[in-house]
């Protein structure tokens, strides 16, 4: 149904709201180098460093390497390091700004109570699209029953028109009886035709929620519309418990 699966998208959008809210959490990485080609200093600097971003108190986890050899002026002393390099670790932790919430996880927490609140939504409404499918299609099987009916009179009344007939020829009956009979058929052909249009168009109603294969309405048959309901059980045959 267009209008379900149209609902339905709202949970791949909210999705790819969440998965870019979990984004502001992913693991960064960077890294730099640094050489002095020319010049009184000689130098040669390399840094890489590893950022993990966490929802408990606004926390990053860091991490990272850095190599510095040569002759660095005074200014940039916090390049140099030993032979093998320097390897460090820490936590970073707002005290105050950011420490409760932030950007980041404020983003988080939207997109997952906008992805909760997706299914809530889709199922209302499948549930209105199912009550609305279910009263088009009783309207349908009660408009098919209702022609069903009036052909049934009408084959009784043309039936009956054909024996009157022959009673009138027999002279048993006044020849008014045909025509009075006559009228019963014409107004019975007329019942036949309006439950035609009303079937015709439940028929029209309920193709908007009965889908073929390929997606596509379509228009139920006369044909289709079910047998006779069962009749109520003999009240004689009934039982009652003491």
């Amino acid at each position: 149904f267009p209008l379900l699966l149209a609902v339905e998208e709202e949970i791949a959008i909210a999705e790819g709201r969440l998965q870019s809210a979990r984004g502001g959490f992913d693991v960064r990485a960077k890294g730099e180098s640094d050489y002095a080609v020319e010049g009184f200093y000689d130098t040669e600097y390399q840094k890489f460093s590893i950022e993990q971003p966490t929802t408990f108190l606004g926390a990053t986890l860091v991490g990272g390497y850095k190599l510095g050899n040569g002759n660095f002026p005074e200014w940039d002393g916090d390049f140099e390091t030993n032979g093998d390099g320097e390897v460090s670790a820490g936590v970073v932790v707002p005290l105050l700004a950011g420490r409760d919430i932030d950007g980041r996880r404020l983003a988080l927490w939207q997109a997952r109570v906008a992805r909760e609140q997706a299914d809530p939504e889709i199922l209302a409404k499948r549930l209105d699209v199912t009550r609305k499918a279910a009263a088009a299609y009783w309207k349908w099987v009660a408009a098919g029953q209702k022609l069903r009916v009036f052909q049934r009179l009408l084959t009784l009344a043309e039936a009956r028109q054909t024996r009157v007939q022959q009673l009138v020829d027999a002279g048993e009956f006044a020849p008014i009886t045909v025509d009075d009979n006559r009228r019963l058929v014409v107004e019975r052909q007329g019942l036949v035709i309006i439950a035609e249009r009303g079937l015709q168009e439940a028929a029209i109603n309920l193709s908007l929620y009965l889908r073929s294969s390929d997606g596509q309405p379509r228009l139920p048959s006369a044909d289709e519309v079910p047998g006779d309901f069962p009749s109520p059980p003999d009240p004689d045959l009934l039982v009652e418990d003491d």
